[in-house]
């Protein structure tokens, strides 16, 4: 039942990493159950049809998760693991543009940054994709209008080759690593090295002998950052 795997690992995602394993394996054996029920009345063996009957009737991964959580303050349980999803896509996103935003300036403008300035602009963007992100989502909820895409969610748009959740914190860290990498490699991040004997500052950089990997190292740590994050942005 690969649809079913799938849909487990949508709902996953969203669910409370304390009990998520339990609420699982409760989800898994009552999904197969309904199942196998739907195909008997039917006098045939279960197919993929059965399935997509069958969660269709379950409804949205998100719905399903918004039951097993507690209630929130200002957003509720109906659309919290919405309101997280979103959280996480908006501030990936912000933070992929402002890594191009910074290699435009640069190539451009010959635009630099240090990495106390990288840090502070980083530190801004979630502060402002938090504060805007939270305002919509506490006007969804006082304003009585909820998400009502829950409803026209259909199987069908479940990947069948959908395996586990990502780990997030390894995402994160590679996406992270790889894009200072980048802006580093680039000359866009500036690390100085402050000499107290001298009292001066130097950039640390590479010699000449480098050159000749400027553009490989660009090509397969921008590749590998791609795919961190597009794999951030999917979760799975």
């Amino acid at each position: 039942m690969d649809l079913v795997e799938s849909y487990l690992v949508e709902v996953q995602q969203h669910l409370p990493k304390v009990q998520r394993r339990d609420i699982v394996r409760e989800l898994r054996t009552t999904i197969e159950e309904q199942v196998s029920d739907h195909a008997d009345a039917l006098g045939r063996l279960p197919s993929r049809d059965d399935e997509l009957v069958v969660l269709a009737d379950f409804g949205h991964p998100l719905k399903v998760a918004s039951g097993y959580r507690e209630q929130r303050y200002l957003i509720g349980p109906e659309i919290f693991p919405t309101y997280l999803r979103t959280l996480k896509l908006v501030l990936a996103i912000a933070l992929v543009a402002q890594f191009v935003v910074s290699f435009v300036a640069a190539y451009f403008a010959e635009w630099h940054v240090s990495i106390w300035g990288l840090i502070d602009s980083a530190i801004s963007v979630f502060a402002w994709v938090l504060v805007v992100v939270t305002l919509v989502f506490i006007a969804i909820e006082y304003s009585g209008e909820k998400l009502n895409w829950y409803a026209d969610w259909k199987p069908t748009s479940l990947n069948s080759d959908t395996t586990s959740v990502a780990s997030r914190r390894d995402i994160i860290s590679n996406f992270v690593t790889e894009g200072v990498f980048l802006l580093w490699w680039n000359d866009i991040l500036r690390v100085q090295s402050w000499l107290p004997e001298l009292g001066a500052e130097f950039p640390l950089c590479l010699s000449v002998v480098w050159d000749v990997f400027h553009w490989p190292l660009n090509i397969i740590f921008g590749i590998a950052f791609v795919l961190h994050a597009y794999t951030l942005l999917r979760g799975v």
